[in-house]
């Protein structure tokens, strides 16, 4: 489950662009940067970019290698990072042994675009409602519990 966290970092991408300041004058794959000029660095694009990831549009969460910078890179990484890769990995696993059979409906995404974020206004799930109960997990199905485990109906 890590490397899917780390997919939905790289695709999603917390923040879509950073500012930095050129500290010295200097060319740049042929293009010349003066001291002080800012400069707006496209994480989205870095994210996507197809001479470092195969098939970059595509959501892939068994990606390997994932060197991605979601999170920044360097001198200029996240100091939240680690915190933020735990807790979606707590999340995540927390939801799906909730919600295992969960699907993402046929409604279209919507996603809020900015200049430094992107976010999806909702994601539309279907959910399959379960029960835990001692060491079973049960799932709500055809008007009724059934073990998750074993298919067998739950009579009360």
């Amino acid at each position: 489950m890590p490397s899917a966290v780390e997919e939905m970092a790289r695709h999603t991408r917390p923040l879509q662009m950073v500012p930095r300041i050129v500290k010295e004058n200097m060319q740049f794959d042929g293009q010349d940067l003066k001291k002080g000029q800012t400069l707006l660095i496209l994480l989205a694009s870095a994210n996507h970019n197809p001479d470092v990831f195969t098939g970059p549009a595509r959501f892939d969460i068994g990606r390997t290698p994932n060197q991605h910078i979601a999170f920044g890179y360097g001198i200029h990484n996240c100091l939240g990072a680690p915190l933020a890769r735990v807790e979606v990995l707590i999340a995540l696993r927390e939801f799906l042994q909730r919600y295992p059979n969960v699907q993402l409906s046929s409604k279209p995404l919507d996603c809020l675009l900015t200049l430094r974020n992107a976010t999806l206004k909702e994601l539309p799930l279907m959910l399959q409602p379960t029960c835990l109960l001692g060491e079973h997990l049960f799932l709500f199905t055809k008007g009724m519990f059934i073990d998750y485990y074993t298919q067998c109906p739950l009579y009360a």
